[in-house]
């Protein structure tokens, strides 16, 4: 069993774990993970930028959706926890078409050109533009202008910079979680 609770897919389901199928591959898991820590474990990506491991799942960016067999519509893989026998599909065309939008909604509105930044795919906001198509062109022809705010430099141990904040909520997640 490795540090993040996940076996192999080929051991037989322990007391304490379950199984579900995520895009074909069985995948055994930890009771009380969620769909998104058992892909992961298991070596499937799903995009996220809200999830840290550190915090309470919050689901705020919407990337990580997925569907599941049995369930309308899309779910974030973040907050739903992983159920025995469930089927998931990570990679679908209206799980991708909702990825790309929500993506396109946080990058539309965030000042800067994050797809042409000199950070060079060392950014989560590059990679996940990437693996899902977007580019800088797409971007622009979204944009209606730009606002620029003033960052808020009044506290003494951070500067926010609300032209640069994607709404992930980690900030507003850690303060009252890690740094009471």
């Amino acid at each position: 069993m490795t540090t993040t609770g996940m076996v192999s897919s080929s051991a037989t389901t322990e007391a304490g774990s379950l199984q579900l199928t995520i895009d074909g591959k069985k995948v055994t898991v930890q009771k009380g993970k969620t769909v998104l820590q058992a892909a992961h474990g298991a070596g499937i990506y799903i995009p996220t930028l809200c999830y840290d491991p550190d915090l309470r799942p919050y689901g705020a960016c919407r990337l990580c959706l997925v569907q599941i067999e049995g369930m309308r519509g899309v779910v974030s893989s973040c907050t739903t926890p992983a159920a025995d026998g469930m089927v998931v599909r990570t990679e679908t065309a209206t799980v991708n078409l909702a990825r790309r939008v929500g993506l396109e909604l946080i990058l539309v509105n965030h000042q800067g050109n994050c797809l042409t930044c000199y950070k060079n795919l060392s950014c989560e906001i590059q990679k996940v533009a990437q693996y899902l198509g977007i580019t800088q062109e797409d971007l622009e022809r979204l944009r209606r202008g730009k606002q620029i705010v003033q960052p808020d430099t009044s506290h003494p141990a951070f500067d926010r910079d609300h032209n640069k904040c994607i709404l992930c909520g980690r900030c507003v997640q850690a303060c009252p979680e890690i740094a009471r």
